[in-house]
């Protein structure tokens, strides 16, 4: 189970977190950032001092946990 503390947010703009498993020690960084260009709008997900061992699941898991069902969710919110 993931736990994250917000440290920064942005309104439109951007979120900053701690965000740790009971596995580590020492909490990763998480940043993601909104940018709206040309009628779209970029996410960037930044994810620093994950674990080696956790990189593949982490990595995995932003894709299949947060990635797919936002583009799915807006998807279906669009009509595309």
């Amino acid at each position: 189970m993931l736990r994250f503390r917000n440290l920064e947010m942005k309104p439109k703009k951007s979120l900053v977190a701690h965000c740790w498993s009971g596995k580590q020690n020492k909490p990763s960084r998480v940043q993601i950032s909104l940018t709206y260009e040309n009628q779209r709008t970029y996410i960037d997900l930044l994810h620093e001092d994950v674990p080696d061992r956790d990189r593949d699941k982490i990595n995995k898991g932003w894709k299949d946990y947060f990635f797919e069902p936002l583009k799915n969710f807006m998807e279906k919110s669009s009509g595309v």
